[in-house]
């Protein structure tokens, strides 16, 4: 019987695909970028990566909380419940008419 974390591990990553030819790989401190500067590299590495569209198709599959940061090229943000999901109206100011 394997340890606890080992169990944990490998149930975590459990349908990740392997994406060998990620540009992200041994890149993990541009995907969870705290300031422009490391987003946009990201973004970047992201657009021409040669994985891009498997690991698209991988992370459309993911729940909305199970994943945060950069993926796919996208930023993720952390929600917390669905009720974040819904997009909020946007706001016309008064006196105009909204596009």
């Amino acid at each position: 019987m394997a340890a606890p974390w080992v169990e944990l591990t490998a149930a975590i990553l459990r349908g990740t695909p392997r994406l060998p030819g990620a540009l992200c790989r041994g890149r993990t401190e541009l995907f969870d970028a705290d300031d422009e500067e490391t987003a946009a590299c990201a973004t970047a590495l992201c657009r021409r990566c040669p994985d891009k569209q498997p690991c698209t198709t991988w992370a459309d599959t993911l729940r909305h909380n199970q994943v945060n940061g950069f993926l796919a090229g996208e930023l993720r943000p952390w929600i917390s419940h669905t009720s974040e999901l819904r997009k909020k109206p946007q706001l016309t100011p008064r006196g105009t008419t909204a596009p």
